[in-house]
């Protein structure tokens, strides 16, 4: 299964955690460790909070949260910027 930002999914009731079983949200995060299976972070629509959901347990339901990119593209866009020198530290 081939999941992308902002791609709405179900939480299957095979999910160990009952209290997200069934709910809906798009993903808004990913994390890729070598070795282990992805940790993919779901935007609940009814909790307003993120949790990580294993890949295994999510049933894409074919369509992607336009209104959760666009709102996250303008945030990056108008957002405050920060500038960062070449050994890591921020510049004023």
């Amino acid at each position: 299964m081939k999941l992308d930002f902002w791609d709405v999914v179900r939480v299957a009731e095979s999910c160990p955690d009952e209290e997200i079983r069934g709910k809906t949200g798009y993903i808004s995060g990913m994390g890729l460790e070598e070795g282990e299976a992805p940790s993919i972070g779901i935007m609940f629509y009814d909790l307003q909070m993120v949790w990580c959901v294993e890949e295994e347990h999510l049933i894409p339901l074919g369509h992607k949260d336009e209104i959760a990119a666009a709102d996250y593209k303008k945030r990056l866009r108008d957002g405050p910027r920060l500038r960062v020198r070449e050994d890591g530290t921020i510049a004023d």
